[in-house]
């Protein structure tokens, strides 16, 4: 959706999105400090896709600040046994993300390296708090 737009530093609200892929949807957005506010994200057409996945969603988001714990949070239910790679590259070269607060894999099996490359040359990050399992 914005892979590439190297100049934005700014999307504001995005309204009734219903991705079925968030691969690379940030990718290489350099300035892009903070992420638009997603007011109704609909992530229903994400299921039973082979390539629904989030990797290299904020790949080379260079002045990327955080990622906010409550959109982590509506990804959750997009996430299925069919997403492989997950988070695969996912905040490579985030250089100024300070802290991941809330992230969820999936349950259930994970086969391969759902998290390869993900906080690669992420310089300041410190902390990556993962979300409880709910019971």
């Amino acid at each position: 959706m914005f892979s590439g737009c190297s100049g934005v530093t700014n999307i504001g609200k995005i309204i009734n999105a219903r991705p079925n892929n968030m691969s690379e949807m940030f990718d290489y957005c350099a300035k892009l400090r903070y992420l638009p506010e997603f007011v109704n994200l609909n992530l229903s057409g994400m299921h039973g896709w082979i390539n629904a996945n989030f990797s290299s969603m904020f790949s080379s988001c260079y002045s990327l600040r955080e990622i906010p714990e409550d959109f982590l949070k509506q990804l959750y239910g997009a996430m299925t046994i069919t997403s492989y790679t997950l988070f695969s590259g996912g905040f490579y070269n985030c250089y100024v993300l300070d802290e991941i607060r809330g992230l969820n894999p999936q349950t259930g099996t994970i086969t391969s390296n759902a998290f390869y490359n993900t906080f690669d040359y992420c310089y300041r990050l410190k902390d990556v708090i993962f979300a409880l399992q709910d019971d």
